[in-house]
């Protein structure tokens, strides 16, 4: 179990970073989400502006409807 988490910690990082989502079948998908410096025109875009790069995630089906079900109380 522990080379498998190993495994994702180091697969999921590199493969968002070059932009590319990551689908965990029905446990969901992580995609990149970017901020960056803004321009004046389209030709003065360049790849130093961007100044983060943020793992987004978004549960499958099944992960969303437990999530969905959670109940909440106050606690004294």
């Amino acid at each position: 179990m522990m080379a498998a988490i190993e495994s994702f910690l180091t697969i999921v990082p590199r493969e968002l970073a070059k932009g590319n989502i990551v689908e965990l079948g029905d446990f969901g998908n992580f995609w990149p989400c970017s901020s960056a410096e803004g321009t004046e025109t389209a030709a003065d875009v360049r790849g130093n502006q961007v100044t983060s790069i943020m793992p987004r995630f978004m549960p499958g089906k099944q992960f969303k409807r437990v999530l969905d079900s959670a109940e909440f109380e106050k606690v004294p």
